[in-house]
Order: structure tokens, then C-alpha cells, then sequence
């Protein structure tokens, strides 16, 4: 798709109205392939962030396969990463948490984990794409094994060439570490999309396990993504030796510590992985518009 309406970035997007918004989005349609159909334009906020967002209803039109939403995430000219020149500075709970609970097992500060674990700030372009809201989870069933006293997964591991492969039959492709991040943090230079807050010795929940007082990880960001909420629910992108949105559970398996188990969702957050197969996978979707 050439020539892209300058509408689709995001300093341009930001200027427009709902109903603006929503001719440009029908225009989008007409171009896009006749498995997408234009859904809904909607405004999303999150932490300081706000935008308007356009839905997208994709259907492979064969049986046995569900519809699936995709946002516009519109393109733009920025910064990512975690800027080590204005560090992050924990609340005395985070840090209490990090020191009694990490640093003392573990041998880490915690400006050498942010140093290390969260990518590194630099200033990159982002062109318009549609990525799916909802990731799909790709682990087998887990059942419970009674002599280990745990919760294991049955079944093969995931792999990274053979999600990739099975997802370009239907034109999708995953989307770069750098669009990922793009994605999650909508713009907020904090550590999390929604600010730097977390709920004091609290592990990140989901499903029917709450929070009292807290749910701002399992809300949708100003992209209109459900995103990041779980340290399980790692995520592939192109890059075959990186991991998003999580660490597949090492820090909540290891007792790593509350704190630490929250950064694991931090929007610049990044698991090197080895490409060896993969359990606990979610599957999010990138269609290019370019």
C-alpha cells in the first residue's frame, strides 16, 4: 500500500475529531484486504495518554476460525527505550520491595536490572500498521502434577519459525521489537504505559484474581490494546532472540520478588530468549499497511 494519508501518523491523527477519524479509517478500508473490515473509532485513555482509535474486525471467511480486532496503530517520529541520563526513581515501597525482596537474593541493584533488562533510549520511526488487541495464548493445557506439587505444561513447545510461517499464509507478520514497544507505551515516557506506579507487594493478576484498588495492567492502553498484564504472557516479534511483555513467569516462579515481577511489564522491558522452543507463548498479529 503506497502513498499513505498523512492522517495515519500520529501528530496528525491527534488533531483530528472522532468523526474525521472515522472517514479516514473507512478510507483505510477501501484499501486494505477484503479480510478486514472497519469496526469503530473509539478514544482510549491511559496513565496521560489519550488517542482515538480505529478498530478493525478481521475474518479469514473459512469455518472453524474466529474474527479477531485489530487496532491502527498510527506511525510516528520518537524516542523509546529507558533514558539512564533522567533514571527512574522508585517509591520507598519499590525499592523496600527490590531490596528485601531481589537485591538480597539475587545480587542485582535495581538501577543495574533497569540498566540491563530495559532497552536503551534511542529515537525511532514507526509507520502505521494494524496490530491485534488481543493476544492469542499458544500454550498447551496445564494440568497439575501431584508428586512435583506444581502446575506443568503438556504438550510440544512453541516456535518461533513455525508461528511466523503459519501466520504469513494469511498475510500477518509479527511485529518488530520496536513497534511492540511503540505499541505498549502509546507515547508515556514513564516505566509503565500508565505511569510508574505499582500496588505495594503485589504480584500482577488476571481473570478473576483482583487487586483490591488496582487494575490498570489489565485495562486496554491509549492504543486500545490489551497488553503487558501478565509476566507469563510473553510475546514473539521479529526478532527471533526477543521476548516482550513479560518474562514467561522466571520471576514470579523464582520469587524474585513483587516489585520485579511488575517490571517485568514495563513497556521498554525485553527477555533475550535462545530460539529454543517456547511455552507460555501469546500470539499478537501485525498487518503491514506499507
Amino acid at each position: 500500500m503506497n502513498n499513505l494519508d498523512k492522517n495515519l501518523f500520529l501528530e496528525q491523527w491527534d488533531k483530528l475529531t472522532l468523526i474525521e477519524c472515522e472517514e479516514v479509517a473507512r478510507n483505510l478500508d477501501k484499501q486494505l484486504s477484503a479480510t478486514f473490515r472497519f469496526h469503530k473509532v473509539e478514544e482510549h485513555i491511559c496513565g496521560n495518554q489519550r488517542h482515538n482509535v480505529a478498530f478493525f474486525e478481521w475474518s479469514p471467511g473459512y469455518q472453524n476460525n474466529g474474527n479477531a480486532l485489530f487496532a491502527l496503530i498510527s506511525g510516528s517520529t520518537t524516542f523509546l527505550g529507558y533514558d539512564q541520563a533522567h533514571p527512574f526513581i522508585p517509591t520507598s515501597e519499590q525499592l523496600k520491595s527490590w531490596t528485601e525482596e531481589t537485591e538480597c537474593n539475587y545480587d542485582m541493584t535495581l538501577t543495574s536490572f533497569l540498566d540491563t533488562y530495559m532497552t536503551p533510549s534511542r529515537h525511532v520511526t514507526i509507520q502505521p500498521f494494524l496490530l491485534e488487541v488481543m493476544a492469542t495464548d499458544l500454550s498447551q493445557p496445564r494440568i497439575f502434577h501431584q508428586e512435583w506439587n506444581m502446575w506443568v505444561y503438556e504438550g510440544k513447545p512453541v516456535f518461533h519459525e513455525n508461528t511466523l510461517k503459519f501466520i504469513q499464509d494469511d498475510g500477518f507478520r509479527f511485529p518488530s521489537s520496536d513497534e511492540w514497544e511503540y505499541a505498549c507505551a502509546t507515547g508515556a515516557p514513564t516505566l509503565f504505559r500508565w505511569g510508574d506506579d505499582t500496588p505495594n507487594y503485589s504480584i500482577p493478576l488476571l481473570g478473576n484474581q483482583k487487586i483490591t484498588g488496582w487494575d490498570l495492567h489489565v485495562r486496554q492502553n491509549a492504543f486500545g490494546l490489551f497488553i503487558a498484564r501478565h509476566p507469563y504472557h510473553w510475546e514473539f516479534c521479529a526478532e527471533a532472540d526477543v521476548m516482550r511483555g513479560g518474562d514467561g513467569g522466571t520471576a514470579l516462579h523464582a520469587g524474585a520478588g513483587t516489585f520485579a515481577a511488575w517490571l517485568t511489564l514495563a513497556s521498554a522491558f525485553y527477555c533475550p530468549h535462545d530460539k529454543r522452543g517456547t511455552f507460555g507463548v501469546q500470539l499478537r498479529r501485525a498487518y503491514s499497511l506499507v
